[in-house]
């Protein structure tokens, strides 16, 4: 059914869309001096001394910034949004294309044609009546995504050094 290319294309560009707005949101956000904490220290201290050779190889104090509190709260909950609005935009084009099997299983001449009904039916019932069931669930895998990525990039760090 050419239906479910369009609707599959259609959820593409929305979270396409949706990629571009949550990258200008999430610099913006992430741009605010409160998100980040500055750390100073002497230079001098680290070289272990105060002679000629440090004087002029680097400055005398240098800052670091290191992330907030609240910037790793906010980008928790930033990171948290984009992988849950990715897989409720999937679950929504699976219950629609799992529907309009359904119909087609039942009443094959209802779901045969180019762009049929059972389409926009399944397509309607998935944006209605299960949508809280689709947000819940995506909303439970999003979270096992953070958490399954924040392990493999440990294991990464430590590995590599």
């Amino acid at each position: 059914n050419f239906g479910l290319v369009l609707l599959s294309f259609g959820a593409t560009v929305s979270f396409l869309g949706y990629s571009v707005i949550w990258v200008l949101a999430f610099g913006a956000a992430m741009n605010k001096g409160v998100m980040w904490t500055e750390t100073t220290y002497d230079s001098s201290d680290a070289f272990g001394g105060d002679d000629d050779w440090t004087k002029a190889s680097s400055s005398s104090s240098n800052s670091n910034k290191d992330l907030s509190a609240l910037g790793g709260f906010v980008g928790f909950f930033f990171i948290l949004s984009f992988y849950w609005t990715h897989e409720v935009i999937k679950n929504v084009v699976r219950t629609t294309v799992a529907g309009v099997v359904g119909t087609w299983w039942f009443s094959p001449s209802e779901a045969s044609s180019f762009c049929s009904s059972a389409v926009r039916d399944s397509f309607f019932r998935s944006t209605t009546y299960s949508l809280g069931s689709i947000c819940f669930g995506s909303l439970i895998v999003a979270v096992l995504h953070i958490i399954r990525n924040s392990l493999r990039r440990t294991s990464n760090n430590r590995d590599a050094g």
